[in-house]
């Protein structure tokens, strides 16, 4: 028999207009970076390899206006135009930990070409800090008639 672990995460992202009716709702399949693989392997190996647990503390999701597509060798958004801190972070069930963040409707008011989810001590307001563990390219719409909200789902199975 053989065993294997996998790691995946995902987005559902639901456009809300000012009275709170869901516009459009997407869902989001993200690549996940080789640098997570490499984090997520050294800590079950026990074996730190110059990384720590911190290092995948979910802090901020970078937004931006690249158009490359993702690749796992990505360590940081194309081109970021916003980051914002997370909202909420909690274990959801075995193996499946959600993160939530919102874009109010005077926030992030361009086309949203990619999105990030950056983790670990380094991770600031600032762009191109911290480490990148996912990135996704798309394409979504915002303007002042929207709040976005952000749910992601980093989801692990044996």
């Amino acid at each position: 028999m053989k065993e294997s672990m996998k790691a995946k995460g995902f987005y559902t992202i639901q456009a809300v207009d000012e009275d709170g009716c869901i516009v459009w709702e997407r869902h989001i399949e993200n690549t996940l970076t080789v640098i997570s693989q490499k984090i997520r392997s050294a800590m079950l190996m026990g074996q730190a390899n110059g990384y720590t647990f911190d290092d995948l503390d979910i802090k901020y999701i970078g937004f931006g206006t690249g158009t490359t597509p993702a690749s796992p060798l990505d360590t940081k958004l194309q081109t970021e135009a916003l980051r914002k801190q997370i909202t909420k972070k909690q274990v959801i069930s075995d193996g499946i930990v959600q993160t939530v963040v919102s874009l109010a409707p005077l926030e992030g008011n361009f086309g949203i070409q990619e999105i990030g989810v950056f983790c670990g001590p380094n991770a600031t307001t600032e762009f191109n800090t911290g480490i990148l563990l996912s990135r996704v390219v798309t394409s979504i719409p915002k303007n002042t008639n929207l709040t976005l909200n952000i749910v992601r789902n980093d989801v692990t199975t044996i």
